[in-house]
């Protein structure tokens, strides 16, 4: 908004961007990232996400699908966070309905054994990010089958959800959870509990600090996205 002072561009702990994945139409073993961290996503077996190109202003995406019969395409990441107490992500997504038609096709990210909806058989987000239970972020009035940018802040007890950088919910009462040396986050399908969680739908870039942004570097990773894809988005 008018007079909000934007810094630069803050450097992510995790950043997967489109010009690290592979060619067009090929399946990710690994989505290599950008941080400088080697923070690198990999694909969950066999189950592999494939590349969609000129998705987004140009720009090819991670496609995740339906593969068979209670199998999803997806790709984990093991100990980054460790030592965490804090954690924020920007996720540029598309989920392919909205409401999802079941909700074990909905977990857009996993951590442990928590698992995420984007959205739910309800419409709304239950949001998972660095907390011990899930909470409900209720039905947004914007549509998820369309190119959203999606941020989640998680700290000591704070939860605050923001889509397309509008609040979207917010809360002191949550409780920071930092998944387990031996646990996965999960970005789509993971192998959680008795059967196979997947998230069908696209994502263009994902940034991980580990920190709460202060306002202004959060506006900065806003109108940095914004303008690289167009959305149109005012920091």
């Amino acid at each position: 908004g008018a007079g909000l002072e934007i810094a630069a561009v803050p450097a992510p702990h995790v950043w997967l961007r489109p010009e690290n994945l592979p060619p067009a139409g090929s399946e990710i073993v690994q989505w290599p990232d950008a941080s400088g961290f080697a923070n690198h996503a990999n694909a969950t077996g066999f189950r592999r996400a494939s590349v969609r190109a000129n998705a987004l202003n140009g720009y090819p995406v991670a496609k995740f699908s339906e593969l068979g019969p209670n199998e999803y395409s997806g790709l984990y990441w093991l100990q980054f966070w460790q030592f965490w107490t804090e954690a924020e992500i920007f996720a540029l997504v598309k989920a392919d309905l909205d409401p999802s038609a079941d909700n074990t096709k909905s977990a857009l990210w996993s951590l442990g054994t928590t698992q995420h909806r984007y959205p739910s058989t309800a419409g709304e987000i239950q949001e998972v990010w660095f907390q011990a239970a899930p909470i409900n972020c209720g039905n947004p009035a914007k549509n998820l089958d369309a190119w959203r940018l999606y941020n989640v802040a998680s700290g000591a007890a704070e939860l605050t959800a923001r889509l397309d950088n509008a609040i979207l919910y917010s809360t002191t009462a949550g409780t920071f959870h930092n998944p387990g040396p031996a646990e996965f986050i999960h970005l789509g399908g993971s192998t959680l509990g008795p059967t196979l969680h997947g998230w069908l739908g696209e994502i263009a870039e994902i940034r991980i600090f580990r920190r709460v942004l202060p306002t202004a570097e959060r506006a900065a990773v806003v109108q940095d996205l914004s303008d690289k894809y167009a959305l149109g988005l005012v920091a």
